[in-house]
């Protein structure tokens, strides 16, 4: 009994997938190992085996939201039961949205940890431009003080200056009564 060889064309329309999308199926399964059979012309031949395990690999990325070369690994395991991966598809028919509700909830899950986390960032970037303003605050208290014992200084050492003059010219009067 002689087994059925799809091309690329046939095997992507029977899958309801693109050639390329197909390609990419395919070279997932031979990175994994898979070997795909090749005609003269180096084109891909499908048979039965490889379109059941890219079957599998799409049932399983779809329903189950394992990444395609996640997916690609397990059907290629030599104790891969395609067959029941392949079942998965029938008992799901009526379920063919929840991929897409669970997409959203996880996503959903992914903005509400990330707003967590923007949250706590927000909380730690006002805490720092508070301790920022705080600083700066006692900067500017330090150097009003520092300015201000600046200032009494600069009194200070004018007054004795007036005070050394004043001195001076007392002894120089001074002495010139005593010596004339």
């Amino acid at each position: 009994m002689e087994q059925q060889v799809f091309t690329s064309g046939e095997a992507a329309r029977f899958l309801h997938v693109s050639t390329s999308t197909l390609t990419k199926y395919a070279g997932l399964l031979e990175d994994n190992g898979h070997k795909i059979q090749r005609n003269p012309k180096n084109h891909r031949c499908f048979y039965g085996d490889d379109m059941a395990r890219i079957k599998a690999m799409v049932i399983l990325n779809r329903m189950r939201s394992i990444p395609l070369e996640e997916a690609a690994t397990l059907v290629t395991k030599a104790d891969a039961d395609i067959a029941a991966i392949l079942k998965l598809d029938k008992e799901n028919v009526v379920q063919g949205d929840v991929p897409a509700v669970q997409h959203k909830e996880v996503l959903a899950k992914q903005i509400q940890h990330v707003s967590t986390e923007l949250d706590g960032i927000l909380s730690q970037v006002q805490a720092q431009e508070q301790l920022h303003k705080d600083f700066v605050e006692d900067v500017s208290d330090i150097l009003t003080q520092q300015s201000d014992v600046i200032k009494k200084q600069n009194d200070l050492i004018d007054q004795l200056l007036r005070e050394q003059a004043k001195q001076k010219k007392k002894r120089s009067w001074l002495s010139r009564l005593l010596f004339k």
